[in-house]
């Protein structure tokens, strides 16, 4: 199937009762609850908004429909679907970013804006982490070598955090001299199975296997680039922040993690703050 379906989620009906609609017809709801008009392509010349901010413009209505309708009365199964749709959708928009990110990588305008990279400008310009734009940027620029990769997030067989750490393989591989040329479909198969966490680490071993010496580099210079760092607010609180290579970070967790599992059923405490008390208590 070429176009992307989307599940209208009129939550008055059951799960089995939504319809599926085509959007690369244009579709519209009418006032009945879960019908929809579908124009065929001959009226798309006439429908379709006429600039890239108009559409944006569309998609943020709808967005704003969606938001304003009441979800008192949904069934745990119908929350469920919306997770699930939503989450494609997210993913299909971190696409259309990671396209544009890799042709503001190109042309280098965000560097002549001011800002010390394109990761850099989206980090503040779109408000992202560091990893995540980080990873629009990744991907974007290995789109042309994952087309396989990219046709899954359209089908919603994987999501965006799969593809970012498959264009983080490929990128690693590309830029090898002793490895063999990247292939998609591995990886590919192993992220349509599993979650990103577990194709992170199958993708590392795959990397370790293909080029065992650039492993070796990567971690040679992580561990150059351990840092911890300590900032005193006025009122005396103390912030920490650091970065830690593989095993450095595996050893801090085997010293941290006996000591900060919950004690008994009346620890309240999130994780953060267990590791946060075993850090003192191991100090």
């Amino acid at each position: 199937m070429s176009t992307i379906a989307v599940t209208t989620m009129a939550f008055s009906h059951s799960v089995n009762e939504y319809k599926t609609l085509d959007i690369a017809n244009i579709c519209s709801y009418n006032g009945a609850v879960g019908e929809a008009t579908v124009y065929d392509r001959g009226d798309e010349a006439r429908l379709l908004p006429p600039d890239r901010l108009s559409v944006l413009g569309s998609v943020f209505a709808d967005l704003e429909r969606y938001h304003q309708m009441d979800k008192a009365g949904m069934l745990p199964e119908q929350h469920a679907t919306a997770v699930v749709e939503l989450s494609r959708a997210r993913d299909l928009l971190s696409l259309e970013i990671a396209e544009h990110a890799a042709e503001l990588e190109k042309s280098q305008a965000p560097v002549e804006w001011g800002s010390v990279s394109t990761a850099d400008w989206m980090r503040h310009q779109a408000k992202m982490t560091s990893s995540g734009a980080g990873d629009c940027v990744h991907l974007g620029e290995q789109l042309a070598t994952l087309p396989k990769t990219v046709e899954a997030i359209r089908e919603g067989s994987i999501g965006f955090a799969h593809a970012a750490i498959i264009a983080r393989y490929a990128q690693a591989i590309s830029h090898s001299d002793s490895a063999e040329p990247f292939d998609e479909r591995p990886l590919l198969r192993v992220a349509q199975e599993t979650s990103p966490s577990r194709l992170w680490y199958h993708a590392m071993h795959a990397w370790h296997r293909a080029d065992s010496e650039a492993v070796a580099d990567e971690q040679r210079r992580d561990a150059e680039e351990r840092y911890l760092r300590f900032s005193d607010a006025p009122d005396g609180t103390v912030f920490v922040k650091g970065k830690f290579d593989s095993a450095a970070g595996a050893t801090l967790r085997t010293a941290l993690e006996p000591l900060a599992k919950p004690q008994g059923d009346d620890d309240l405490r999130c994780a953060e703050r267990r590791y946060a008390d075993a850090w003192v208590c191991r100090a």
